[in-house]
């Protein structure tokens, strides 16, 4: 769900930059639907180009929520796997493991695939 939140900020910031492609999408949306609907979707679409900005954070957020749980479940599970007891983690402490492995991860992978 965060990343289609994260698409219709993104669209809505592409919208809200370019005139000639809001109106190409109005014209489109004014063929396809009724008389009595389009007042209705343009409204949606001018309030969704407003609210572009609080869409994304919240897009943000529940995908960096989403991603802490994973991280979370995976480090249970390889913990599990590998017969490791597991502590549980602080509220803080949790978040801040997941960004360092992310992180060396991310580090990890880009010097082994660099092609110089």
């Amino acid at each position: 769900m965060p990343p289609l939140v994260i698409a219709f900020a993104v669209a809505a910031f592409v919208l809200a930059g370019n005139d000639a492609l809001l109106t190409d999408l109005r014209e489109s949306i004014s063929a396809s639907v009724p008389p009595g609907l389009l007042d209705t979707l343009n409204e949606v679409i001018i309030e969704a180009i407003e609210s572009r900005a609080g869409v994304g954070i919240l897009g943000l957020l529940g995908a960096l929520y989403s991603g802490l749980g994973w991280m979370s479940n995976l480090r249970e599970a390889l913990a599990a796997q590998w017969e490791q007891p597991h502590e549980a983690d602080s509220f803080a402490r949790s978040p801040l493991i997941a960004v360092v492995v992310c992180s060396a991860t991310r580090n990890v992978a880009k010097r082994t695939t660099k092609l110089d």
